[in-house]
């Protein structure tokens, strides 16, 4: 092509602006993600010496951001049950801690300290009557949480030792149990359980499954043959007390409101559900 065929064309002319002086014309935007210290209901006196919360009162989170509800509408993480996982190891400004290692008390913890920074303490559900079955609709103030720190029980019948574990007496079998809390790994095993190929025969499993989880010697014996035995054996309120104790030794948020049904006026304190409306409320 000739100069002046360019020159007609206009491809002669050089461009008023560079792509380099175009950007940097462009101020700089700087916004860092404000934080907030989570107040941790183990105050991580029940993590072991390793691990990065070990007598940490709190952790610190970032607030919620979209990338965050990215990771929510994920449906990848969703299906194979890591959303949650995944939002607090993103919202985590200590990212040697994994979701998994939390106890189940501190992960709800962060929980609702996120779903508070990222939508507001107000969280409208639907709630099944337990005694008409109908579906009423209920506002949960998140702001009301209680922090229970597992500390309420009689230390002449449940033992804590140094490694955070507690001993117990069976109440009929008289056998000396250790247990130990549930931690995220085991929250989620038993979620993958209930979602499996053999859901309903999993479901019929929970309760010795979550035993295996959690039961740590028997008798100061911890073979996996010997506790298996155990607890396929145990009767069943020697089951029960066992996971009363446990209840009762972890510590967790409390979430509760006095509940009264529209359709037949029933009353009831009721435990805060935490469904898919808790961190998708307009999915």
């Amino acid at each position: 092509m000739s100069r002046n065929s360019a020159s007609r064309l206009g491809l002669d002319k050089k461009p008023q602006h560079s792509n380099s002086d175009e950007a940097a014309s462009i101020p700089e935007f700087s916004f860092i993600a404000p934080t907030e210290m989570v107040d941790l209901p183990s105050r991580g006196r029940l993590y072991p010496d390793s691990h990065p919360l070990h007598n940490a009162e709190h952790v610190e989170i970032r607030f919620m951001t979209a990338k965050e509800e990215d990771i929510l509408l994920n449906e990848s993480y969703i299906k194979t049950g890591v959303a949650i996982d995944k939002l607090i190891y993103s919202l985590l400004t200590n990212k040697k801690i994994q979701a998994n290692s939390l106890l189940i008390g501190d992960k709800n913890a962060i929980i609702v300290a996120a779903r508070i920074s990222g939508y507001g303490n107000d969280y409208e559900t639907k709630i099944s009557c337990p005694r008409c079955s109908a579906k009423v609709a209920f506002s949960f103030d998140l702001l009301d949480a209680k922090v229970y720190r597992g500390d309420e029980y009689d230390p002449k019948e449940i033992e804590k030792t140094d490694n955070g574990t507690f001993i117990l007496h069976t109440p009929l079998s008289k056998v000396k149990v250790e247990i130990r809390l549930m931690n995220g790994s085991d929250e989620k095993h038993m979620a993958q359980m209930l979602r499996g190929k053999n859901k309903s025969k999993m479901s019929g499993k929970l309760i010795t499954q979550q035993l295996h989880r959690t039961v740590v010697t028997v008798n100061d014996y911890d073979h996996p043959h010997y506790i298996g035995t155990f607890i396929d054996a145990v009767p069943a309120r020697d089951s029960l007390y066992i996971r009363k104790v446990l209840k009762k030794v972890t510590p967790n948020v409390e979430l509760k409101e006095d509940f009264v049904c529209e359709q037949c006026s029933h009353e009831e304190f009721l435990e805060v559900p935490f469904n898919a409306e808790f961190f998708w409320p307009d999915r």
